[in-house]
């Protein structure tokens, strides 16, 4: 769960938690991280935290690597990290910019394109993707297979 530590993130977690998953929580913040855990465990989960920004390839590959050592598997990605920074459109400077598109859709795909080895080896093939609801979309058309696709849009997920 990337952005797994408050929000919509921890949220997200707590309901996966209470249904029986473990978690992986993957954010910048130690301490929010561990406030997250502990939340987690005190729904019965087994959690575990990981210091990852999204936007660096190394971290991802070290968290996934961590991932599959403590838990012995990776079942689901959910790409919940994202900023959302409050401003007039007037008033965002370039490297604002840059930086949300580094994060919420560069972040976002970065997750799901090296993850998604690790989703195929998995009993089942599932990937979430929430938050940026233009990125989740692309990202399920282009990572699905047809038959999920097809799926989806009869449900109107996509």
């Amino acid at each position: 769960m990337t952005g797994g530590n408050g929000g919509i993130g921890l949220g997200c977690a707590k309901g996966l938690a209470a249904a029986g998953a473990s978690i992986a929580i993957w954010a910048r913040n130690e301490e929010k991280n561990q406030s997250a855990v502990a939340q987690l465990e005190a729904l019965g989960a087994k959690a575990h935290s990981y210091i990852v920004d999204v936007t660096n390839k190394l971290d991802i590959e070290t968290a996934i690597e961590e991932c599959l050592y403590d838990f012995g598997g990776i079942d689901i990605l959910i790409a919940n990290a994202g900023l959302n920074i409050r401003m007039q459109p007037e008033e965002f400077p370039e490297e604002v910019i840059n930086e949300i598109i580094d994060v919420n859709l560069k972040g976002a795909m970065f997750c799901a394109q090296m993850i998604y080895p690790e989703l195929k080896n998995a009993a089942e093939e599932k990937l979430f993707l929430l938050g940026h609801s233009v990125v989740s979309k692309v990202l399920v058309l282009l990572l699905s297979t047809q038959q999920q696709r097809e799926e989806w849009f009869n449900l109107g997920r996509v």
